[in-house]
């Protein structure tokens, strides 16, 4: 899988934006992460050695290749 770019929206979820002290943006929040942090199948995550204090997420990646094909 070689994929440069992934793309994703933040704070869609109202509920856990003011969990987490944010006001829900009246548009989706767009920004791109390194394809470098995903997390291959059957590997896992390292958890970091500084700070106690970690919030965990799942993502969903939906993968479009050439011609738009999955």
């Amino acid at each position: 899988m070689n994929s440069p770019r992934i793309f994703c929206i933040g704070r869609n979820y109202s509920e856990h934006a003011k969990e987490l002290g944010n006001e829900a943006p009246k548009k989706p929040v767009v920004f791109i992460k390194p394809y470098s942090c995903l997390v291959p199948k059957g590997q896992t995550s390292k958890y970091p050695k500084h700070g106690n204090d970690l919030h965990h997420e799942v993502e969903l990646v939906y993968r479009i290749g050439k011609a738009g094909v999955p």
